[in-house]
């Protein structure tokens, strides 16, 4: 049984550096609440959604960039392992990516969103990096982002793989509905446990659902609320 964290957060737009600093603020307290697994959503540090490649290129990062240096000494500091959402850069390219830090401070993995939604299609290139899933001291962790959960070819890729852990940074959109029931649909029939964690409130016109959770089966353990940063602490 691991601690988690599940972290509802919504970026300062374009700010990247006060983002990295209510990131690590808020990861800060998830080590005080005992976690030592932390997901963050779908390009925490940037804000989500850009009319053009040019106008997000300023805030991409490579891989092994400046925030994850200062996030890998965190892991390093706190033993812990976390997978955060980025903009990427990589021989001229942008991808909508998700690092894995290790509690050594290392890059366990980093994954390149493989379908993208409309609103990535604007800047960034589809992913070339395959799913993902990471064979670590407290189990096997999956990466994901946000629309892969929409197509059968994720979620068949994680059960067959036998991923302990599935961590989900989306930026998913309030369509007038309650997100839960079609996520536990989705995730049909990964046995695992799933941490989703969202955005929420608005960013350009675009509303984001909030209600991050935990997941396992057809089950919801625990989620946040629909709006505000809000830190799911939860030992599974």
């Amino acid at each position: 049984m691991v601690c988690t964290a599940t972290i509802q957060f919504k970026p300062v737009k374009g700010d990247p550096e006060e983002n990295l600093r209510k990131v690590l603020d808020l990861c800060g307290q998830a080590i005080t609440a005992g976690a030592k697994l932390l997901t963050l959503p779908e390009m925490c540090l940037t804000g989500y959604i850009w009319p053009n490649a040019s106008s997000i290129r300023r805030y991409a990062e490579p891989a092994l960039g400046v925030s994850y240096l200062q996030l890998a000494e965190f892991c390093r500091n706190n033993q812990c392992y976390l997978a955060y959402g980025f903009a990427e850069t990589c021989s001229g390219h942008l991808y909508n990516a998700q690092n894995l830090i290790g509690p050594g401070g290392g890059l366990l993995a980093t994954y390149r969103k493989t379908h993208l939604f409309d609103a990535d299609c604007t800047w960034a290139t589809p992913g070339n990096s395959g799913f993902i899933s990471v064979n670590t001291e407290i189990g096997k962790l999956g990466l994901g982002i946000c629309m892969d959960l929409n197509f059968d070819d994720f979620v068949l890729y994680h059960q067959w793989e036998n991923t302990t852990y599935l961590l989900l940074a989306v930026n998913w959109l309030d369509e007038g509905f309650h997100v839960h029931p079609y996520w536990l649909h989705r995730l049909y029939p990964f046995s695992g446990t799933t941490l989703i964690a969202n955005t929420h409130g608005w960013e350009e016109r675009i509303a984001f659902s909030g209600n991050s959770g935990v997941f396992i089966g057809n089950s919801c353990l625990v989620a946040a609320p629909k709006s505000k940063d809000h830190i799911l602490c939860i030992d599974v």
